[in-house]
């Protein structure tokens, strides 16, 4: 699959275990069995050029240091057998960045912020640090959910002109697979959303789209790869 988005020209946030649902199995199995799995999950995917690893989904428990260390672990087998793939991690709702988890900003090269609020103020936030990254927004309001097509063109155009290199488009029915998904793949929200980077004062931008679990990549101008799973 990943090699078939490959050729279409998108890119993969993979996301080495879903921490919404999958930390009991992190925790049943402890930090060195963790950091096993990432080395395993790092090779097993090196070759492929498509990939950004995504830890994390959801992580509402990051500050309890037991959990944070686990899935610190995943991510440091990954580095530990593949340097050169970007990570990033997405935190908690309802606003939170990557590099809020200190003890994971060395192994972070994208600040991946994540706000159902005004998404200015937390990229503002995130560029004005002393070590800042680049910024994509990860997650935001999604189509047929809290988001109507305006809110989904201010949340866009807010993202490009705070600094934001990316974003991504979320959709109740295609990242459940609702019934009736396959006829919510173009819709007024994701048409509107590929044309806002290319006409944005920003001029550019990468557009990803979450599809089930796994979160796809495009540029505004084409079909070139850009990294993230």
């Amino acid at each position: 699959m990943i090699q078939l988005a490959a050729e279409h020209g998108l890119a993969v946030f993979l996301d080495p275990i879903e921490t919404g649902g999958w930390l009991g199995m992190l925790e049943s199995n402890g930090v060195a069995k963790a950091y096993a799995y990432g080395r395993f999950l790092a090779k097993r995917y090196a070759r492929f050029p498509n990939i950004v690893w995504l830890n994390g989904n959801d992580f509402q428990d990051w500050r309890d240091s037991i959990k944070n260390a686990l899935v610190q672990a995943v991510a440091r087998g990954i580095r530990s057998a593949d340097p050169h793939h970007l990570q990033t991690i997405e935190l908690n709702y309802p606003v939170s960045a990557s590099f809020d988890n200190r003890s994971l900003r060395s192994l972070s090269r994208l600040d991946a912020v994540y706000s159902y609020k005004p998404v200015y103020a937390k990229m503002r936030r995130e560029s004005e640090r002393k070590n800042f990254a680049p910024l994509v927004l990860i997650e935001a309001n999604y189509e047929f959910e809290d988001g109507l097509p305006v809110t989904l063109r201010r949340q866009e155009y807010l993202a490009l002109l705070s600094g934001a290199t990316g974003q991504f488009y979320g959709n109740k029915y295609t990242w459940q697979f609702l019934d009736g998904w396959a006829g919510k793949l173009d819709t007024t929200g994701s048409e509107q959303l590929d044309t806002s980077p290319s006409s944005s004062a920003a001029g550019r931008g990468t557009t990803w789209y979450r599809i089930g679990s796994t979160r796809w990549c495009s540029t505004a101008s084409g079909p070139s790869i850009r990294k993230e799973t």
